[in-house]
């Protein structure tokens, strides 16, 4: 995390790597591999597990668009529940309150929040 003069740790490339985050997620969710191993197992692991497991050769890039493809679903049916993009935010008290960040009082703020959501969504093409 890039500390910087401000308040808070630099938001630049937050909603890229909440992106990323979220597609290997879902690709490890759907593997059926126990998800308390994702703190030791990566996608190049993973690839090989599928691979030894199915038979299929999946590459990186692959696995990685078809995770991008099942969060991109999982939004589609959030709209159509009436989660639009309005109604993406945090509670209050992770906004508005201050945390200890590695000894250091940080708030995200709604600004801050705001900000990277709109990048988010501009990376997920959303």
């Amino acid at each position: 995390i890039k500390m910087g003069t401000e308040k808070m740790p630099s938001i630049d490339g937050k909603a890229e790597m909440v992106s990323k985050f979220m597609d290997e997620t879902a690709v490890v969710d759907s593997t059926a591999i126990c998800r308390f191993l994702r703190s030791s197992i990566f996608i190049p692991e993973y690839v090989k597990c599928l691979k030894y497991t199915t038979g299929n050769d999946y590459s990186e890039e692959t696995l990685m668009k078809i995770g991008k493809e099942i969060i991109d679903l999982e939004r589609q049916m959030d709209i159509r529940r009436g989660l639009t993009k309005q109604k993406d935010t945090f509670p209050k008290r992770i906004l508005e309150y201050e945390i200890d960040f590695y000894g250091k009082k940080v708030k995200v703020g709604k600004e801050n929040f705001e900000k990277m959501k709109q990048e988010f969504y501009k990376i997920r093409g959303w």
